[in-house]
């Protein structure tokens, strides 16, 4: 069963959901904060959990790109070996 087109039925509807749940765990995020907001009446408080969802999300996304640079470099000199060779 093969298909000419780009992007086929069941790989469009994945992505789609995928979209539609990133955007509803940021909204989700959100939301609790703003529910601890309301129930401690503290903007420290706010602040600090939306900081830690910030900084949990920034550290993931720093260690994820070093490891990719770290890939990306030795597959670079693998490639690098096997054509020299």
């Amino acid at each position: 069963m093969r298909s000419d087109r780009l992007f086929s039925r069941d790989f469009t509807l994945m992505i789609l959901g995928q979209i539609i749940s990133l955007f509803g765990n940021a909204i989700l995020r959100f939301a609790l904060s703003l529910y601890v907001l309301d129930t401690t009446g503290s903007a420290a408080v706010f602040g600090g959990i939306l900081a830690e969802a910030f900084g949990m999300r920034m550290s993931f996304f720093l260690a994820a790109g070093a490891l990719l640079l770290f890939i990306s470099i030795a597959v670079q000199r693998k490639a690098r070996q096997l054509h020299e060779a």
